[in-house]
């Protein structure tokens, strides 16, 4: 028998020891467990790390695909039934039912009741009075909700449509419609925690979040397959979509005019192109284009067939065993496969429509990022745009439970020559050497959609916010200009006739955005305006810029920020690139493509684009130093 720790005096939910005899959690999942437990647990109760509680009544759970939602949920299941809590597990996919009452009764010895409206249910035990209710969240839309209910857990909690209708449903039934004095714990699994309308979230229905590793994470440590991006958004004329305003994607009369039979043709020619012999999954945007691409595979000579919401369960099991078996090649369906598709050996996903969802595509994109013996990578086709309009299944999106307002910022283009999908920092592809269309070299490391700025704390008259304004427009004109900004003091003084405060400068040019890589960028391009000027004049730039090593500030957007110790010797763009000053101008291209391909901003984040930033400069410096 399985010995757990005692009921603690709290009814809260609380850590235990991990039993010795069932499956072994990864690290991370233990981490997402214990956190959870952590923000349940009273703020007057002290856990093993020495913390207080959270005293939260509500967790979303946010884990990639194949990061083990379902092993995460079981040991949460056992520990609230070792409390004497009942539990309802409620799943909208019909594999899972019969997943989870194996698993909890294989490896913890607990009975499940099922809630089904199906004639496959009679194979389950329908007793309510068992702890654990396993349900289909369908079939809770209308008869009475299980009594008693401690933990509430909901697999796929981000499912819209009707299913979000039950959602709020049952939280409003179980919490009493106050969340923070809800007797019931609520726990929501999700791959995909973002909404597609910028007005909806999901603060109403969870008080908090932790976060398991993004799937570039999980890439890392080899839970997932190396996966790659290739983009064909110039196809179509994605102009004329339509947005939905009950949905926030796009209408599906608008994309039908874009996904006709000549998108399905060329969607065709190019996956023969980049995928030939891969076993692949096909998503489309509505049934007769389902249909449609379907023939048009066939007629090319490749084995095809289709699922959709209509095909029955009989069928649906001979179609998925030839595919798995390789008799069937490419599998087309639209949103019928979207979640819930496990097949690990898929090589190759091919996105044939577009979509404002970054759920929607984060979802399709997991259906090929599985590991398989085998298996070396997966391939990504998007042919709707929509890595360059979302991201790439890679990126670190950001997640919030409360509605995000802002716009998305576009942080990926599609290389013209091979298709790769590239972030947008890269003036070269670093696959196929492919030089954008170039552009100004201090404007090739601003980004003006990601400024921020020192909150002053200085109470400023309108006449005082106007100079602030008009100094730190000024500085950035200069810089831009590629023009000495130190020019500006003087400038101002003449037309004000004082001296501005040092501290209205900071962060005028750069935004106090990668400071690390602008440190270089500007210390750089100070020697170059000004070579024999004094060690102080540069100090002083620096500074002003940058802020007094060792200060402290406050950012608009709620960052801390503390100035470093600035290197005060500039590295010139051959030491960055790693090549000699007599370098050829190829030597110059092959040294910065190398550098792009070490520097991929998807795995190191923000200190991979300070890096960019850098690179990007010294490129282009070295180019134009060539030329001389």
């Amino acid at each position: 028998m399985i010995q757990f720790k005692e009921k603690p005096a709290s009814d809260s939910i609380e850590q235990v020891v991990e039993p010795q005899n069932i499956f072994q959690l990864r690290d991370y999942q233990k981490t997402i467990i214990n956190e959870t437990y952590y923000y349940f647990r009273s703020p007057f109760q002290k856990g093993r790390d020495g913390r207080y509680g959270g005293g939260k009544k509500s967790c979303l759970i946010y884990l990639p695909t194949a990061g083990g939602k379902t092993a995460i949920a079981s040991r949460i299941i056992v520990d609230a039934v070792k409390r004497g809590k009942r539990v309802l597990f409620i799943v909208h996919r019909k594999p899972l039912v019969g997943q989870t009452v194996k698993t909890l009764k294989r490896d913890f010895d607990i009975d499940c009741g099922v809630i089904w409206g199906s004639d496959e249910a009679s194979e389950y035990s329908q007793d309510e009075s068992l702890p654990v209710q396993v349900a289909m969240l369908q079939s809770l839309q209308s008869r009475e909700l299980p009594c008693d209910i401690g933990l509430v857990v909901l697999d796929e909690c981000h499912t819209t449509g009707p299913g979000w209708q039950v959602t709020k449903k049952i939280f409003n039934y179980y919490s009493g419609g106050v969340l923070a004095l809800s007797p019931t714990f609520f726990v929501g699994l999700t791959a995909t925690p973002w909404r597609t309308k910028p007005t909806e979230g999901f603060c109403h229905l969870f008080d908090c979040l932790v976060r398991g590793p993004a799937p570039i994470e999980l890439i890392k440590i080899g839970y997932l397959c190396q996966v790659r991006h290739f983009g064909f958004g110039g196809i179509a004329d994605f102009s004329r979509l339509e947005v939905d305003s009950k949905t926030g994607d796009y209408s599906v009369a608008s994309i039908r005019s874009v996904c006709n039979s000549d998108y399905n043709t060329t969607v065709v020619k190019y996956f023969i192109e980049y995928a030939p012999n891969r076993k692949t999954i096909f998503f489309c945007a509505f049934v007769e284009q389902v249909l449609d691409l379907t023939e048009q595979l066939i007629n090319a000579g490749i084995t095809a067939e289709m699922v959709i919401g209509d095909t029955r369960d009989g069928d649906r099991t001979e179609i998925f065993a030839r595919f798995k078996n390789g008799e069937t090649q490419t599998l087309v369906s639209c949103d019928a496969l979207i979640e819930g598709y496990d097949e690990t050996s898929i090589e190759a996903v091919v996105i044939a429509r577009p979509t404002r969802s970054r759920s929607r595509l984060i979802q399709m994109c997991g259906r090929g990022a599985r590991l398989h013996p085998g298996k070396k990578d997966c391939l990504f086709l998007d042919f709707g745009g929509n890595f360059t309009r979302i991201g790439r299944f890679t990126e670190k999106f950001p997640i919030t439970l409360c509605p995000n307002l802002k716009r998305k910022l576009v942080t990926q283009k599609e290389c013209p020559r091979c298709h790769s999908i590239v972030p947008i920092l890269f003036l070269m592809c670093p696959l196929c050497g492919f030089e954008f269309p170039s552009i100004n070299g201090s404007q090739a490391i601003i980004d003006e959609e990601e400024w921020d700025e020192p909150v002053f704390g200085e109470l400023l008259s309108e006449e005082e916010e106007t100079h602030l304004r008009y100094i730190r427009q000024q500085m950035k004109t200069k810089y831009r200009k590629q023009q000495n900004p130190g020019r500006v003091i003087k400038l101002f003084y003449d037309k004000f006739g004082y001296l501005a405060p040092d501290e209205w400068f900071v962060g005028a040019i750069f935004g106090m955005i990668d400071v690390e890589a602008h440190t270089k960028i500007y210390l750089n391009f100070l020697h170059r305006i000004r070579p024999d000027a004094s060690f102080s004049w540069f100090k002083y730039m620096m500074e002003l810029e940058f802020g007094k090593a060792g200060s402290k500030y406050r950012t608009r957007k709620g960052n801390s920020y503390t100035v470093p110790t600035f290197n005060m010797q500039p590295t010139s763009c051959w030491e960055a690139l790693g090549i000699e000053e007599d370098a050829s101008a190829e030597t110059i291209k092959s040294a910065y493509q190398k550098l792009l391909g070490q520097h991929d901003t998807d795995i190191g984040g923000e200190e991979a684009e300070g890096m960019i930033r850098w690179f990007n400069y010294s490129f282009i410096q070295a180019q134009n130093k060539n030329k001389e």
